[in-house]
């Protein structure tokens, strides 16, 4: 290539002759005539010789100007003034194994906050639906129409959920439980379903009937539909939403496996034994065998053994069998939960990871990866989660009882086969207790018994009823609603959604209340 005038070595320029202030190619060695300089008698003429230049060191002095202004830093000024800098200490052996401590505790952590943080991600993704970037998100729970959050959470019969290791009766639900939570409020409510509850199902390939024991409901529907953990939970979620009343919008699947191992990875709970037997608790079947009135602490494997305990032949203190069970279910949840929140729990990291290893491959749900700080923190909040049993209520007759059916012995409601009326009455008074009120129910139409047709309604929904009668006056207006109890804020929120209208405070024009009332309603359609 040819080279330019200006042409450069590495990217420096060189300084011709030429360049020189002053200076042209022809004016080296002579004085131009032409000039004040050649006019001037003053001055001699000279002979200016050029400089000889050392082209390796113009190099040489640009490199090391460029080097200066890179290490060169501003002197910094008043306070900011860089301080005389204390002489290093001597390294001394000490100080050194010091050092290799706290460095090997560093990756020590990293590599701990690693390891849990993907296997929290892993074993949220077998147990939750949704991808990784959920985990980051929070997302509030699903609710009813009452602001409460319903969950189903059922057992089945085995130590794995694992389709090639059932046995033929490990998938028939075990225990079944509707837990249902306020998410505001943080109070809670558990209610165990009798597995041998008779109820209606399809069930056409596997057993070829359309009616059964609550607890073939999930295998049924599992079964059926290729082996469906989905579709056999759904089944269950809205055989149990028509017992209880409830909009049930979660379910929480685990086998024994899960139950065992969760016990084990808190340490252990403490359960207080009750039995109507003052002998107490023994079970040949299961092998336990427990005072009445003891506090024990139980591991994974003795909470299981309990759990599964009904009367079998030759003990005692189970005489009710399965409702029996069932109080000894929610016992046994209920001290894993406040075990599960505790301090102790939720900072070691054992723990934690124990639990993880659980419930990995042992427990299956429709909560979302967004959904779990939600989880956890209506876990924590419902500390306290009252039981609501449908036999042996205080100062209140049984809701379901025993009887034969089609030659089986089976579970059914007081009121009648397939009959939960009373059932849902009872739920949803003492769930919604702060929200339902009691009513004086009054027909503003001309239409006959429609006050009697609202008021049974309404009681099917939990609440109570005062006057069924006539209004004062007819009305056009489909639904009025007045507040005689001012107290009653929630319940009256909770009307005024039902029905989408206004509360109004007082009592109608003409209408004396009954004794007690919280509100009067007027229904015209």
């Amino acid at each position: 290539m040819k080279n330019t005038p200006h042409s450069s070595i590495d990217g420096f320029i060189s300084r011709r002759p030429s360049d020189r202030i002053g200076e042209t190619r022809h004016q080296l060695g002579k004085v131009n005539p032409n000039t004040e300089l050649a006019a001037s008698k003053k001055y001699k003429k000279e002979t200016i010789l050029p400089k000889p230049i050392n082209l390796q060191s113009e190099i040489d002095q640009s490199l090391q100007q460029i080097d200066d202004e890179k290490t060169e830093k501003p002197k910094k000024r008043g306070f900011l003034r860089r301080r005389h800098r204390k002489p290093k200490k001597p390294i001394t052996k000490a100080r050194r194994i010091l050092r290799r401590i706290k460095w090997a505790l560093i990756i020590i952590i990293i590599v701990a906050i690693g390891y849990f943080g993907w296997k929290f991600i892993v074993t949220s993704g077998n147990m939750f639906n949704g991808n990784i970037i959920g985990l980051f998100q929070h997302k509030k729970l699903k609710q009813d129409a009452n602001g409460r959050t319903n969950i189903l959470i059922f057992g089945t019969s085995g130590y794995s959920m694992n389709q090639d290791n059932g046995w033929d009766g490990a998938f028939l639900t075990d225990s079944i439980m509707v837990v249902s939570v306020d998410q505001s409020g943080g109070n809670g409510y558990t209610i165990s379903l009798p597995r041998d509850l008779y109820v209606e199902h399809t069930c056409a390939n596997t057993l070829g009937t359309t009616s059964g024991k609550l607890n073939e409901t999930f295998y049924c529907a599992y079964n059926d539909n290729n082996k469906s953990e989905k579709l056999g939970a759904k089944a269950l979620m809205k055989t149990a939403s028509t017992i209880t009343g409830l909009d049930i919008q979660y379910y929480v699947h685990a086998d024994w496996t899960a139950f065992k191992k969760s016990i084990d990875a808190v340490g252990g709970v403490n359960i207080k034994i009750e039995s109507e037997d003052p002998r107490g608790i023994y079970d040949v079947a299961t092998g336990i065998n427990y005072k009445n009135g003891e506090i024990v602490n139980l591991n994974g494997e003795q909470a299981l053994a309990l759990a599964r305990a009904r009367n079998s032949h030759g003990g005692y203190g189970l005489a009710g069998g399965n409702f029996d069970r069932e109080k000894n279910q929610q016992k046994l949840l209920s001290a894993l939960q406040k075990k599960v929140v505790s301090v102790g729990t939720l900072t070691n990291p054992v723990a934690v990871s124990n639990l993880m290893d659980a419930m990995g491959e042992n427990l299956k749900t429709n909560f979302e990866t967004d959904e779990i700080q939600a989880v956890i923190d209506i876990t924590k909040k419902s500390e306290k989660m009252k039981a609501l049993p449908l036999v042996g209520r205080k100062d209140a007759p049984d809701l379901v009882t025993t009887g034969m059916y089609n030659g089986a012995s089976i579970v059914q409601p007081t009121a009648g086969l397939f009959n939960y009326t009373e059932i849902i009455a009872y739920i949803k008074k003492s769930v919604l207790s702060d929200r339902l009120a009691k009513l004086d129910v009054l027909n503003g139409s001309k239409q006959e018994g429609l006050a009697s047709e609202k008021a049974k309604i309404l009681e099917a929904a939990g609440y109570r009823i005062g006057n069924v009668a006539n209004a004062p006056s007819k009305t056009d207006v489909p639904v009025i609603i007045y507040q005689i109890n001012e107290s009653k804020q929630r319940a009256a929120k909770v009307l005024a959604d039902k029905y989408g209208v206004e509360v109004k405070i007082g009592t109608p024009e003409g209408y004396k209340p009954n004794k007690g009332s919280d509100f009067v309603i007027i229904f015209s359609k």
